[in-house]
């Protein structure tokens, strides 16, 4: 009755637009005491979404600054409504249909207002003075950017969550996927900071949480996913193959990292000391690791599995090792670094000692062999190339670099 009624004196008498504007906003207001009466679940939570960005858009054209406020109390009725919804995964009751569900959908078009909400916010005055308090719009379009991210990672987790559950029995494909959606939202947050050159000490932190994350459980997924088939839990290496996909996007990460405190910090002789030690460490461990993943994985049993990891660490760890120490010399140099090219001695010295007190022990002369002659061409290529270079060096570290 109220819609009627606005629109006929509109069209027909062409009253003030403030009339207007307070009787639609009378009818979205009974609408939204009607509809918890009439409706349930999800549905409540799409129309309150919805309607709360209506009430802004409606504040923002009539300059009636109750219509804010009433758009902020109804978004906050949605977001209660969505916890609830949530709840109907702890209960089981979502449909096992991926992303195609309504209680995924109803969770976007709720993070869909969040943003339509800050995006009005960033470009129209929705300040106003109530009962002696200030509304800051400001924060309140902080407020909003930050739920939605929040709940842009939680939503989609809980689903992918959700259905690998219902879909994987195998325990390391079932991890594996949420770290991949992980390491996918990261990335992409990451890249559109990196886009509006705005990457700073949050940018940071969440790159050296996800190189900590890897070092403690991301790369033990595959191998938890094989170690689950030696069980009889067989299923198609998802971890395994897709995890190629994470360590990209991992590297991408690192890349940035790097790029930020070492490449772009050294015209500028602001090199931390800590950044080249942390990223030498962590590029060796992903190699190991990843190197050991390679092999284990053709294993087909708990006694090859150990043979196999046992032949890894004592042979080919100090083979690439050797490689990476190498390499991070002649980058040292190239880049004029100091602190890399301590760090490729210091890894060759952990080599050497790890190879004579631990990895000649209990292995093959086969293996002793092929161990030696590699490791041994490698220090001479070493050894033959930092003394060609030597003067260099030399020059270089008179810098305070």
């Amino acid at each position: 009755i109220n819609i009627l009624f606005a629109y006929t004196i509109y069209k027909k008498y062409r009253f003030d637009k403030n009339i207007i504007y307070a009787l639609i906003g009378l009818a979205l207001t009974l609408a939204t005491v009607t509809l918890p009466i009439q409706f349930e679940g999800n549905y409540i939570t799409i129309f309150w979404a919805c309607e709360a960005v209506l009430l802004f858009w409606l504040s923002q054209k009539s300059n009636m600054k109750g219509f804010t406020l009433a758009g902020i109390i109804v978004q906050i009725l949605a977001f209660i409504s969505l916890i609830i919804d949530i709840q109907y995964y702890a209960a089981d009751q979502v449909p096992y249909v991926f992303m195609f569900n309504l209680n995924f959908i109803t969770g976007l078009i709720f993070i869909g207002s969040l943003l339509s909400t800050h995006w009005l916010f960033s470009r129209h005055d929705f300040s106003f003075r109530y009962f002696e308090l200030d509304f800051k719009k400001k924060s309140y379009r902080i407020l909003v950017f930050n739920l939605a991210l929040i709940l842009g990672y939680a939503l989609p987790l809980l689903e992918v969550h959700y259905k690998s559950n219902a879909y994987f029995t195998n325990a390391g494909t079932n991890m594996f996927f949420k770290y991949l959606y992980h390491m996918l939202y990261t990335s992409a947050l990451l890249y559109i900071l990196h886009k509006k050159n705005n990457i700073q000490r949050w940018g940071n932190i969440l790159i050296a949480f996800n190189m900590l994350v890897y070092i403690l459980l991301g790369y033990r997924l595959p191998i938890y996913e094989k170690e689950e088939t030696f069980y009889g839990l067989m299923n198609f290496p998802y971890a395994f193959n897709f995890h190629y996909l994470s360590l990209t996007l991992l590297l991408y990460q690192v890349w940035l990292y790097v790029r930020q405190h070492i490449f772009e910090a050294v015209p500028s002789l602001t090199i931390k000391s800590f950044a080249p030690w942390f990223v030498a460490f962590f590029i060796t461990y992903m190699l190991s690791v990843e190197t050991t993943t390679l092999f284990l994985f053709q294993t087909a049993n708990w006694p090859e599995f150990y043979m196999q990891k046992k032949f890894v660490i004592k042979v080919i760890f100090p083979v690439l090792w050797g490689v990476i120490s190498f390499a991070l010399l002649i980058f040292g140099i190239k880049k004029q670094i100091k602190a890399i090219r301590i760090i490729a001695l210091a890894l060759l010295s952990i080599t050497i000692l790890k190879l004579f007190t631990y990895d000649i022990r209990d292995v093959s002369e086969t293996g002793k062999i092929i161990a030696f002659i590699l490791l041994g061409v490698l220090i001479l290529i070493i050894s033959f190339v930092y003394q060609k270079i030597k003067k260099l060096v030399v020059e270089n570290d008179k810098k305070p670099l």
